[in-house]
């Protein structure tokens, strides 16, 4: 178990033996063994190698020289391609390997990230790229980016665990890990590490990816095809040729009718091999990812060359990416004189422990509606601030938050139990379609609704419904969201505004 001085050199130099270095060793796609394999896996340059061989064996040399230039040409451009593509890469990650500050023997040192073993002591700063998995023992303020992960721009706040009390449970407490590549948005911490390399979560989706075959393009697949008929049509012509000469030459000999037939039918059915296609095809693809390389995008696959340009749909995450990530309430419907009502389950079904674009945009119209409804002059206005809801005469300590029930991908919904002024309520929001089963509702009522809906969506609007129920005296709290009874109350809908630059970059996809 690590301590606070972290470990002994003694101990690295045996744990580098036992775990090796802190580096991902997935194995690289373009080496020279892989390049040919691929290259003579292709019908067409088999057919090329193959009628290369037979001009040797005709004694052509220079015809079958040619052929062999053509194979060894191709090769050549798409091995120079992916060595000119690889090097560039080696050069910027030298140039960003990170340093790492450990504490070893109770003191500070500044190692490169690929030193780091199994149970060293590593000091987390703002701006930080995590070098390996981990937990943290303590942090302060400790917001992590783990989009390269998860997708999601959202910060990740995180907590620190006791050394004594992790265990193979808490491993899988995301709150406590760190996770390789992430990034230290905010605060400050101390992580021990757990995992280096390719056992890392990161080094998992590399040796995923690595493993992965490449799916051929569609000029590829043509190109398949078109070996395939020329080979379908060569043979054809072979057989036929074979035959005519073989009866035309009755004065010969059977042996020498047999020889004479069949090299005429090889050399006409060589003549139906495109030689120079394949050849002309790379130089175009090489012209394609020299312009690229002019534009500073690197192109290890000359194939890619013709796959970027038959791009026809182009899919991105919207939230973060394409947005501002600043969602604010735009719209609401809510239930005819159930404006005070609905202020007040709005307030007990968000959660404030959270930094959620989302439940934050909630919370403040939440505030902004109960100024609206209360008179606001006869409290304290930073107490009411405080406490965004419809009661707002009541403190913290009348509201007891007893159950919550957690949002799933199956429900798409979350609700809170408070026991407030001696009632029970269920306050709960989530998707409409989630929430409104939930409701019961009159066939007028669910129409209007879907129009609600069907408008806010049209405006690429999210919706959020919401809804409560208040639990009679004796009766029990339903164990999950899905067995309760709500009452609807009304739809918030959220706009996310897109950042400044992306209508000129969708402009920019549009023409390209």
């Amino acid at each position: 178990m690590t301590d606070q001085t972290g470990l002994t050199i003694k101990e690295v130099k045996e744990r580098e033996k036992r775990y090796g270095r802190n580096e991902i060793t997935a194995k690289r796609k373009g080496n020279i063994k892989k390049h040919l394999k691929n290259i003579f896996s292709e019908p067409i340059y088999l057919l090329l190698s193959i009628s290369a061989f037979i001009y040797f064996v005709l004694g052509d040399a220079a015809d079958g020289f040619i052929m062999i230039m053509f194979v060894v040409f191709v090769i050549g451009i798409d091995r120079f391609q992916d060595l000119r593509t690889g090097n560039v890469l080696k050069k910027l990650k030298d140039i960003t390997t990170p340093r790492v500050e450990v504490i070893r023997e109770g003191k500070k040192y500044q190692i490169g990230k690929e030193e780091l073993v199994p149970g060293d002591l590593v000091l987390l700063q703002e701006g930080a790229k995590i070098p390996a998995d981990g937990h943290l023992i303590s942090c302060a303020g400790l917001w992590m980016d783990e989009s390269i992960l998860t997708g999601e721009s959202i910060a990740v706040k995180k907590e620190a665990i006791e050394s004594e009390h992790y265990n193979t449970d808490a491993m899988h407490d995301r709150n406590i890990c760190c996770y390789t590549g992430t990034l230290v948005v905010l605060g400050s911490g101390r992580m021990i590490v757990d995992c280096i390399g390719n056992d890392t979560e990161y080094g998992k989706i590399a040796e995923s990816i690595a493993s992965m075959e490449t799916e051929n393009s569609l000029l590829q697949r043509q190109l398949k095809e078109l070996a395939k008929q020329c080979l379908y049509f060569a043979s054809i012509l072979f057989i036929l040729v074979s035959g005519i000469t073989y009866l035309n030459l009755y004065q010969y000999t059977m042996s020498e009718r047999i020889i004479h037939s069949m090299l005429a039918g090889i050399v006409l059915a060589l003549s139906m091999v495109p030689g120079e296609f394949p050849v002309i095809l790379s130089v175009y693809f090489s012209m394609g990812a020299l312009r690229l390389v002019k534009k500073k995008a690197l192109v290890r696959r000359l194939s890619s060359v013709e796959t970027l340009g038959a791009v026809s749909v182009l899919c991105m995450d919207k939230t973060g990416t394409i947005t501002e990530n600043c969602m604010q309430v735009s719209e609401a419907f809510i239930e005819e004189r159930q404006e005070s009502r609905f202020c007040q389950i709005l307030s007990l079904a968000c959660r404030r422990d959270t930094s959620d674009s989302v439940e934050e945009a909630l919370l403040d119209y939440g505030k902004e509606l109960c100024k609206h409804c209360c008179n606001k002059d006869s409290r304290n206005e930073k107490e009411y601030l405080d406490t965004p809801v419809m009661a707002c005469d009541l403190s913290k300590d009348q509201r007891q938050l007893i159950l919550e029930y957690s949002f799933t991908n199956e429900m798409k919904a979350m609700g809170q139990l408070w026991f407030v002024e001696g009632k029970r309520i269920i306050a709960a929001k989530g998707s409409p379609e989630a929430i409104l089963r939930l409701c019961s509702l009159q066939k007028k009522k669910q129409l209007e609704l879907q129009q609600k809906l069907l408008e806010y969506s049209g405006k690429g609007r999210k919706v959020i419904a919401i809804a409560d129920t208040e639990l009679e005296p004796e009766e029990e709290a339903p164990e999950r969201l899905e067995d309760c009874r709500l009452q609807f109350r009304g739809l918030i809908a959220l706009a996310d505004p897109p950042r400044a630059t992306i209508p000129e970059g969708i402009q920019s996809c549009y023409l390209a």
